[in-house]
């Protein structure tokens, strides 16, 4: 499979894996029990509570859209099968959408828990208005620049 984005052409699969680079997926949480996700997990938070590590997916359709988009990511088998484009990635889970509670903040505070813990892309697999996602994105950089010495 060949994605083109940005002017730049990569062939999915082949070169650079993943290994090494910490792919929080901000999102409805994930089951762990999945596409052998157990083993790609690092730490994780659920943001809406501000407790739990984020190994439940809390979608509330019920599909565990969290868990489908960390499968996509970083699946490497298992139940379901899935292997996904970054197969030796490691991923964070964070809750950050569970149908209640200002999406703009969740995403900011997700996104500054991910970057604390040495992130430097996320996922953010929302069908918010964009506008959204940029207030999370300007309140957490100008909440970072704020600490900054």
């Amino acid at each position: 499979m060949v994605v083109r984005r940005l002017g730049r052409r990569e062939d999915l699969g082949r070169g650079r894996p993943g290994a090494g680079r910490p792919g929080p997926v901000l999102d409805t949480g994930v089951n762990p029990a999945v596409a052998g996700l157990r083993s790609v997990l690092g730490p994780g938070i659920d943001i809406t509570t501000g407790s739990a590590d984020g190994r439940t997916d809390r979608d509330e359709d019920g599909a565990g859209h969290g868990t489908r988009m960390t499968a996509f990511i970083a699946g490497r088998g298992g139940l379901g099968g899935e292997v996904g484009v970054a197969p030796r990635a490691n991923t964070l889970p964070l809750t950050v959408s569970t149908g209640s509670g200002d999406p703009a903040t969740l995403f900011a505070n997700g996104i500054r828990w991910a970057a604390d813990h040495g992130a430097k892309v996320v996922n953010l697999s929302q069908a918010r208005p964009r506008r959204t996602a940029r207030r999370a994105c300007r309140r957490r950089w100008r909440t970072r620049s704020a600490r900054a010495p």
